[in-house]
């Protein structure tokens, strides 16, 4: 696996000379969480390591998010029901690949100008950042390739695929099967961190209570869609339930390592535990 060094370097690219980068633990939690995850799908030991770089990597688009702009322009683009994901957009509104950005900065303009936010070139960089990934995560490797290589990581072709899944799950269409399940392993698991993530929940998603049941409505979601396997569903809700996932969890929620989880949470655990006891989890 990863030195603790390489861990430290790879999660210092976040950084920005302000301090720590606002993704880095992040970064960080959904690593391990989707390490984790991919052992109980059985991968072998050197492409979990090849993984862990991928997703300790996988939020390097975002690299200088400046997180109270970053959530004001998001949380209108929600409130007008505009999808914030590339795919999702050109879906529901006929553009071609390479429209999105465009579409959605003329659709949002007059609500960003009332708000008193100029659609400059700063702004400009930060819907950059979930509607031109793909391009944004290339810039920030081809930047960091020197430290990269003081490291002694390479990033190679597949694990910049799954990094990408979330946004462009096309990108993995053609892949082997493994690189498709890894990565919808770190979607998952991306999005059951960011599910329970308070700091993310209060700056950009409007949410005030972080809840279990609400994160595994989602990942069933994702089931539903394709977007992840009903086995990464399974795997993410047995390490939940066996409790080892359960201090990267208190931390991204901002609790006490030591400190219960709430009442409906355990209650959901229940039904949960139950739904596995009987194979229908």
């Amino acid at each position: 696996m990863l030195t603790p060094e390489q861990r430290e370097g790879l999660l210092a690219l976040y950084d920005t000379p302000e301090g720590p980068g606002y993704d880095r633990d992040h970064a960080r939690r959904t690593a391990a969480l989707a390490v984790a995850v991919a052992r109980r799908l059985g991968f072998a030991e050197d492409v979990l390591e090849r993984f862990e770089t991928a997703c300790l990597l996988h939020d390097v688009a975002r690299v200088g998010l400046d997180k109270g702009l970053f959530g004001r322009i998001w949380t209108l683009a929600r409130q007008e029901e505009l999808p914030t994901r590339p795919k999702e957009l050109r879906d529901r509104f006929g553009l071609e690949p390479g429209e999105e950005m465009a579409y959605l900065l003329r659709r949002l303009s007059p609500k960003l100008i009332h708000a008193g936010i100029p659609v400059d070139a700063r702004t400009r960089e930060q819907v950059r950042m979930r509607l031109d990934v793909k391009a944004r995560q290339a810039e920030m490797l081809r930047r960091f390739a020197t430290r990269l290589r003081d490291l002694q990581v390479a990033v190679e072709p597949w694990m910049e695929q799954v990094t990408l899944h979330y946004y462009y799950p096309e990108e993995l269409a053609q892949a082997p099967g493994w690189v498709r399940s890894l990565g919808a392993t770190l979607v998952a698991c991306e999005q059951f961190e960011a599910h329970n993530n308070r700091e993310r929940g209060r700056d950009y998603y409007d949410r005030q209570q972080e809840s279990l049941e609400e994160t595994f409505a989602y990942l069933n979601e994702l089931v539903g869609s394709g977007a992840i396997g009903r086995e990464h569903y399974r795997a993410l809700a047995e390490l939940v339930l066996e409790g080892s996932l359960n201090p990267i969890l208190k931390e991204a929620r901002g609790l006490p390592v030591a400190a219960p989880l709430p009442t409906a949470d355990r209650a959901f655990l229940e039904q949960l535990r139950q739904d596995a006891g009987s194979g229908s989890l």
